[in-house]
């Protein structure tokens, strides 16, 4: 499953060529494509050149529930991008307890927790190897269950209320102001 606004820097088509690369190991793997943007017809064409129908699912844009659907639906979220300002898609999937395959970078490293709440590709790591690790341990009930409850852990600390109360003793502690008080936040919402 790859969630996001279809661009280049997305790289999405590494998220399309993986029915290929694990199609032995996993013949009933399926990828979920969810998002519009200039890259969609490339993505069409990739699916149509390399014979992916019925592998790969370009859902294009969906309402909120419909993509939360899709997105439930499926054992792991991936995204092949190299760089993010913070993983919203991360913390979305999270959400539904998804956890997420993302490269080590800034911003993506920010949103899953390695090992916990997803799986990090490391310089040196190909993402198809750390995709078949992720579905590898996914495949033991346990240890899936343990990773859905990280991930709804996780992402239940990104609040709207916690992220203004944190962002409002920023601001009073550069100001050399009086620590501002939470504004009802508890201190765990609050990112302490």
């Amino acid at each position: 499953m790859s969630l996001g606004r279809l661009v280049v820097q997305k790289r999405v088509s590494r998220v399309v060529d993986l029915s290929t690369a694990l199609r032995d190991e996993y013949p009933e793997l399926s990828v979920h494509i969810v998002g519009r943007g200039p890259e969609g017809g490339h993505l069409a064409e990739q699916v149509e050149r390399d014979g992916l129908h019925g592998r790969v699912h370009l859902h294009g844009f969906l309402p909120e529930a419909d993509k939360n659907a899709v997105l439930a639906a499926c054992d792991l979220h991936v995204t092949a991008s190299r760089f993010e300002g913070w993983g919203l898609t991360v913390i979305e999937a999270a959400r539904l307890g998804i956890p997420t395959v993302a490269y080590d970078v800034d911003g993506l490293r920010d949103s899953v927790r390695d090992g916990e709440t997803g799986w990090l590709v490391r310089e040196g790591e190909d993402l198809t190897d750390v995709v078949r690790r992720a579905l590898k341990e996914l495949s033991d009930p346990y240890r899936a269950e343990e990773v859905r409850r990280a991930c709804r852990a996780w992402a239940e600390r990104f609040t709207w209320e916690a992220s203004g109360a944190r962002m409002t003793r920023l601001v009073a502690a550069e100001l050399g102001l009086a620590e501002a008080p939470a504004s009802g936040g508890t201190e765990r919402e609050a990112g302490k």
